[in-house]
């Protein structure tokens, strides 16, 4: 059964905040739906194998290797 996330960005080259609901089964499965990290966005190429690296990753060390990548990405459960 899908939930309930927030899922915020910030991108470090325009310092641009943007958040947005989406559904996913996992808080990891959450940080790849948002646009600007989604099959739309500028990650599309390369979001299958970033997603793999990063599905084991607790929220700290995923927060380390956004914040290597110059944004950030963080997730919240939000219940109904």
């Amino acid at each position: 059964m899908k939930k309930r996330f927030v899922v915020a960005h910030v991108d470090f080259f325009n310092n641009h905040l943007t958040q947005e609901i989406v559904f996913a089964e996992t808080e990891q499965e959450a940080r790849w739906l948002h646009t600007q990290t989604g099959t739309e966005s500028g990650w599309a190429e390369h979001r299958e194998q970033y997603m793999g690296e990063t599905a084991d990753m607790n929220a700290d060390d995923f927060q380390q290797w956004c914040f290597n990548g110059d944004f950030l990405v963080s997730v919240m459960e939000v219940e109904a």
